[in-house]
């Protein structure tokens, strides 16, 4: 009686190899939308804990504390797209500008490629009172990625400092995608 090794035949490898390749094709966009999802959801999380931690530090420290958009963590940018990052500084003079001096309270790098923030027009910085509120007219900060406005997301604060998440209105949600690119 002959016996056969035991193992795989080419034919039954290739169509293994077949199968997992077709799964993988199934399996890879799907999994780039969760990648993109968890990105925006973490940026989002993180700029909302550095609102808070500004409105915080303003009641304690009693004096005004500015939250804005900084390529590099040392001063404020003039524009309103946050993708290279924030940054969180006491300021004492209140000019809403970091001088010389003034503490950077927290920084952020930049966000992943692909992930785009930006505030309502005209609002490129967030400036918290010792009272807690924050300086001007409710503020809305709108995420979106390259899964299109659909998934775009907000963060809104309001005139007493509060953050809550929510959807971003059609404009701000265009807004966005413009600079998205």
């Amino acid at each position: 009686m002959r016996r056969t090794p035991p193992g795989f035949t080419l034919i039954e490898l290739l169509a293994v190899l077949a199968l997992v390749a077709l799964l993988a094709a199934i399996a890879v966009p799907g999994f780039g939308r969760l990648i993109d999802a968890l990105r925006m959801h973490g940026a989002r999380t993180a700029l909302s804990t550095a609102f808070n931690h500004a409105r915080i530090a303003a009641v304690h420290r009693g004096g005004s504390v500015v939250v804005c958009a900084s390529a590099d963590g040392q001063t404020c940018s003039a524009w309103a797209d946050w993708h290279a990052g924030w940054l969180v500084f006491a300021d004492d003079d209140r000019n809403r500008q970091r001088g010389p001096g003034e503490p950077i309270l927290a920084a952020s790098d930049a966000l992943p490629p692909g992930l785009r923030v930006v505030t309502s027009a005209g609002r490129p910085r967030i400036a918290y009172q010792p009272d807690g509120s924050a300086h001007g007219s409710n503020v809305t900060v709108t995420f979106c990625d390259r899964r299109g406005p659909a998934a775009a997301t907000a963060l809104v604060i309001n005139v007493y400092g509060r953050v809550r998440t929510g959807p971003p209105g059609a404009e701000a949600a265009a807004r966005c995608q413009a600079a998205h690119g």
